[in-house]
């Protein structure tokens, strides 16, 4: 069975970082230190070196999932769980926690951030995953009942709408993307130089509309179009340590077209999100002196679920982060949890990625697909972002994993 590999998305991830680094009028105004470029290099060998050790250790027996018999049952079974899903994460997010659909993205982040989260909505997002999988298994066993197709794509706009109610956009986006590389490996979409021309196009436009949409919005307290851009360009969130090259922002206002203008600026604020978190994670790496938090951190929804359960509550405090709501790669949580045995993690990190793998390939196990999936992503962005802890991503992981050997064992039960 061919699938996506998580180790080839890590390797694609740095080879397209280098290159954005190489063309991007972007220069760092923090000094990268010896020690942060050998932990990511470190961490980066060790992850591949571990991913290898599980390639080539023997797989275990396990029971095939291929037996198609009482599939559409299942399919229904794990429908009701994502219907389940939605109903516990709008309890929570509307009626416990109090987020009203009139408020602005702001005040509802606000609301949530500083209310407690309750075991109904740890609950909910965790068992999310349901629709990923059964969008999955809709494609995998060839249902061709288009109403349950329809119904698990309502179900995914109503996570996204919620999403865009507390003004996330990594949530919906990686949702997006993880439901295109699933339509990528049924083959549902292709790549072809045809619609790839016009998806470039289509993407090209849109990316202009949100730029000018931006330049907009920030003219209304700087004044003019040209104050509007310097603002974008030079004190952006991400940009304190990462600046744009004076020559490109003076080429910039210098453009006569307000779309092709808005072009580069969007062009130069995406390089400086993709690019600043190297010379955070060597800031962090600096200034980070509270004990390691040993897995508290980028796992924090395990000790949140067993606080609340045991604990009588949960508090998430921050304070231990040098500068917070900066990205700092994927390493820089995980040095929070580890510091200076964070290569080690990666290593085990990969090795469980290998046997994840392996289990697909060897053994057919394709209720792991999906996660196998979310892997790619998160490995290819790894210069970037952690999706471990941003993004939702470990309700996403913590849901698949559980999600699969469910539906294997019904499966077992029902065969």
């Amino acid at each position: 069975m061919k699938v996506y590999s998580p180790r080839n998305a890590a390797i694609y991830g740095i080879l397209i970082w280098i290159l954005f680094y190489l063309i991007s009028p972007i220069s760092y105004s923090y000094p990268i230190s010896s020690v942060s470029i050998i932990l990511l290099l470190g961490s980066y060998l060790l992850f591949f070196l571990g991913y290898s050790i599980g390639s080539k250790v023997k797989h275990l027996r396990i029971i095939s999932t291929n037996s198609r018999r009482n599939s559409i049952k299942l399919y229904y079974i794990f429908l009701g769980i994502s219907v389940l899903s939605v109903l516990c994460l709008f309890i929570d997010s509307f009626v416990i926690r109090g987020i009203n659909i009139n408020n602005g993205a702001f005040e509802n982040r606000e609301i949530l951030e500083n209310s407690t989260p309750s075991i109904i909505g740890i609950f909910g997002n965790i068992i999310k995953a349901s629709v990923f999988l059964n969008f999955f298994l809709y494609f995998q066993h060839n249902f061709r009942k288009p109403y349950l197709l329809y119904a698990n794509y309502a179900l995914i706009m109503y996570f996204i709408f919620e999403s865009f109610l507390t003004g996330s956009r990594s949530i919906p986006f990686f949702y997006v993307i993880l439901i295109i590389l699933i339509l990528f490996h049924f083959k549902i979409i292709q790549l072809k130089i045809k619609y790839l021309f016009y998806l470039g196009i289509l993407g090209i436009l849109f990316f202009i509309l949100l730029t000018e949409t931006f330049i907009s919005r920030t003219i209304e307290f700087t004044g003019t179009r040209e104050q509007a851009i310097i603002f974008i360009l030079k004190k952006g969130t991400y940009l304190d340590y990462t600046k744009i090259d004076e020559s490109f922002l003076s080429f910039v206002i210098s453009i006569d077209s307000y779309y092709l203008q808005s072009f580069f600026v969007g062009l130069a604020s995406f390089y400086g999100y993709y690019l600043h978190s190297i010379v955070e994670f060597s800031y962090l790496i600096d200034h980070f002196d509270s004990p390691a938090r040993l897995g508290s951190h980028t796992f924090f929804v395990i000790a949140k679920f067993f606080k609340i359960i045991f604990g009588g509550g949960y508090e998430l405090t921050l304070n231990y982060v040098p500068r917070p709501g900066k990205y700092t790669t994927f390493f820089g949580d995980i040095f929070m949890d580890f510091k200076y045995y964070t290569p080690f993690f990666m290593m085990l990190f990969g090795y469980w990625q290998s046997r994840l793998y392996k289990s697909v390939i060897a053994k057919n196990n394709y209720t792991i697909i999906p996660l196998i999936l979310f892997l790619c992503i998160l490995n290819f962005i790894f210069p970037v972002f952690n999706l471990i802890t941003g993004g939702k991503g470990i309700y996403l992981i913590i849901g698949l994993i559980l999600l699969s050997y469910m539906y294997r064992f019904l499966t077992q039960i029902k065969s």
